[in-house]
């Protein structure tokens, strides 16, 4: 074990593996982005509290990103949301907050992200889970 290359080649090897860890770039997610999604919806007071509903067809734009901390609208069939988020910094988990409710992500690859969205309302309560599609 006192063979000095072998300490430099180790050495080397080590830095190079952390040096690309921490250089890992956080991934791009400005464009259109189509939802395909399941709901449910847990009504406040009612004697059947629980409604099993298809998702709603809508779209999300990421219009603007500065670094890990991203920026955009949600199109429904209600009108638009907007909505702000922050990658993690392990590049794969993102959180998000709508004008009422959260939306976490997490990135499978550069054109699909699974989601779970929580929506608590007055009256009822609700939650989305399906992927986006990046829209080509």
């Amino acid at each position: 074990m006192k063979n000095p290359i072998f300490w430099a080649v180790l050495t080397g090897l080590v830095f190079c593996s952390t040096v690309s860890f921490a250089d890992s770039p956080v991934p791009n997610l400005v464009g259109t982005w189509v939802e395909k999604s399941d709901k449910v919806v847990l009504v406040k007071g009612d004697k059947t509290p629980w409604q099993d509903k298809p998702g709603i067809s809508c779209e999300t734009r990421i219009i603007e990103q500065k670094g890990r901390i991203i920026h955009g609208e949600a199109i429904l069939p209600s009108g638009v949301e907007k909505i702000a988020g922050i990658i993690a910094a392990d590049n794969k988990s993102v959180y998000m907050v709508d004008e009422d409710g959260t939306i976490d992500l997490k990135i499978i690859n550069k054109d699909k992200i699974q989601f779970v969205h929580r929506h608590v309302m007055n009256n009822d309560c609700s939650v989305v889970a399906g992927t986006w599609t990046r829209k080509k």
